[in-house]
């Protein structure tokens, strides 16, 4: 049953973060940027992060989308062709050359599920769900083309994702890669808008500053401080979590206090009442491997990782005594108690 439980909980959660919801916000009525002073930075090819391997992320507003009939497609889907007609609100990376002077007019192929069966992923970068005028969306694209019709399209459009979830990140994203700016100065932009950080914001920031952070203890704890921080979404927070986690997975050996410290985190997140949610992946799964409980990571002490923090481990036995009937509590349990 424990096992039917997480697989559950693992779909929900790819469900939640390919952003395919249909309710987009309307968007900012912004200049897009001319491309005659945008910056395009440097793209990583090979990155987890979405944002550091797209040449263009445009930010774009329906006109108009006629739709033909839906048709069968691949086994257990149908397809249509959209005729869509969009406005380029925000050059959010990358350049445009000619920058629109009016509407962009592409057609797009569109899947969606044939029946009740969706257990396969839809295939292109555009999302099933009515286009309606005036709703926002993102575009990702990984081109050499600079003609926004040409970047829209496939195979240089990757994806396509509602803007209201994601557009206060990839703002904070797209300033830090213009100015290049350090760690602590991006962390400091996204301050203000914690409540409204997605799992693609913390994505950029592992990407952008992951290598540097192993590098830098001061650099890992900052991250650390941030993961923990009151008012981020649960996606955005099990996000920097699970970031942290494939580093530290990597990296492990060579760097002991990076693992203390992002155990110490997942502590502190688990004695978080607004991160409820998350609880039971952490009892189950992140801090049983990281701490080489349940995985083939090196073994870490419970006294190096509360090293000057005993009120936090007692803090948690406690919790975890109160709550082992809803999660396996127990590996954890001994861990925390030996001496």
């Amino acid at each position: 049953m424990a096992s039917t439980q997480m697989c559950r909980r693992r779909i929900a959660a790819v469900l939640l973060a390919a952003f395919v919801s249909t309710c987009a916000a309307q968007p900012e009525r912004r200049k897009a940027v001319p491309g005659g002073r945008v910056v395009t930075p440097a793209v990583r090819s090979d990155s987890k992060s979405i944002v550091l391997r797209s040449t263009h992320i445009l930010l774009i507003e329906v006109i108009g989308a006629p739709a033909g009939p839906w048709a069968p497609s691949r086994p257990g889907l149908k397809s249509r062709s959209v005729d869509l007609s969009l406005r380029v609100v925000e050059t959010l990376r990358g350049r445009l050359d000619p920058e629109p002077a009016g509407a962009v007019r592409i057609s797009i192929t569109q899947y969606d599920y044939a029946g009740e069966l969706m257990m396969q992923p839809l295939p292109g970068p555009w999302p099933r769900g009515d286009f309606m005028p005036g709703t926002a969306w993102v575009a990702f694209a990984h081109t050499e083309e600079s003609r926004a019709e040409r970047i829209l399209v496939e195979p240089a459009c990757t994806q396509v994702v509602p803007a209201a979830p994601v557009l206060a990140g990839l703002r904070i994203a797209a300033q830090a890669e213009r100015g290049n700016l350090p760690l602590a100065q991006t962390l400091a932009l996204a301050g203000p808008d914690t409540a409204r950080l997605d799992p693609i914001f913390a994505g950029f920031l592992w990407g952008k500053y992951g290598d540097r952070a192993m590098a830098s203890q001061p650099e890992f704890n900052a991250r650390a401080d941030f993961t923990e921080r009151k008012g981020l979404q649960d996606r955005a927070r099990q996000a920097l979590v699970q970031g942290g986690y494939d580093l530290v997975k990597l990296k492990g050996d060579e760097t002991p206090g990076r693992t203390h410290r992002l155990a110490l985190t997942m502590f502190r997140v688990l004695l978080m009442p607004e991160a409820a949610d998350l609880h039971e992946n952490l009892i189950e799964t992140y801090l049983p491997n990281l701490l080489g409980i349940a995985s083939g990571l090196p073994h870490q002490e419970a006294s190096a990782v509360f090293k000057g923090h005993e009120s936090e481990r007692e803090a948690v036995k406690a919790y975890l005594r109160r709550h082992g009937t809803d999660a396996d509590a127990a590996p954890l349990l001994t861990w925390l108690n030996t001496r």
